[in-house]
């Protein structure tokens, strides 16, 4: 059966034409949804099967609250949420199904108009276990600070590769993640991370970890990136 589906670029006007929901849910074998770009009037309806989720900067429409997915996600691995309005429904229902299999997330909320739900939510995932298995976190949200390193070290130990962006977090957030005992993080990457002072990074580069640091232009920098630490 059908593996791979793939929508990009493109208005998904189906459920326009007949006022109902787009139902993938019966594709069991469906393994990978890449709806990346993609604006719907609707959210789809997804099955159990899938492990690869990619709504990097999809749209859906607001006003028309159609649940993300009825069917528990018990298989997925992979969860690409990036600048997409309607993470906070995916992200729900990910929490909701309680899967031990979820290893990738990628949350940008910076340019999210609801933000402040989808971090509030995130939170309440990480307390109650639900990302316990996550290896790569990409979290980019101003809403992140220092006083977050000692949930995210007690909830999410497998965590190998970190990627943040926030002005808000500073040396004593980087220190914390990297010397927690169970710790596994091997590279971290910081944006805009403008309060994390330089001796942080020599504290790093002592102990052999890797940190890349790239400053936007909204910051005062170019946007490349301006330290690498083997």
């Amino acid at each position: 059966g059908l593996q791979y589906l793939t929508f990009r670029n493109a208005w998904l006007n189906l459920d326009e034409v007949d006022a109902v929901t787009l139902d993938l849910s019966s594709l069991n074998s469906l393994r990978s949804f890449d709806c990346s770009k993609l604006r719907m009037k609707r959210w789809p309806l997804l099955p159990a099967s899938l492990e690869i989720l990619d709504c990097t900067e999809s749209w859906a429409d607001a006003t028309l609250h159609t649940p993300s997915n009825a069917t528990p996600f018990a298989n997925l691995r992979v969860a690409r949420l990036a600048r997409c309005p309607s993470a906070v429904r995916v992200l729900d229902s990910i929490l909701r199904s309680e899967s031990a299999t979820l290893t990738y997330l990628d949350l940008d909320l910076n340019t999210d108009m609801t933000s402040h739900v989808s971090w509030l939510l995130f939170l309440r995932g990480l307390r109650s276990g639900a990302l316990r298995e996550l290896t790569f976190l990409r979290l980019w949200s101003a809403a992140l600070c220092d006083e977050h390193v000692d949930v995210l070290v007690e909830h999410c130990q497998k965590l190998e590769t970190v990627e943040l962006s926030s002005p808000n977090v500073t040396g004593v957030f980087i220190v914390g993640l990297l010397t927690a005992p169970q710790s596994r993080v091997e590279r971290l990457s910081l944006r805009d991370c403008t309060n994390v002072s330089p001796d942080t990074y020599d504290w790093a580069h002592q102990r052999g970890i890797t940190i890349e640091r790239t400053t936007s232009e909204a910051y005062g920098g170019s946007g490349r990136r301006v330290h690498d630490l083997d």
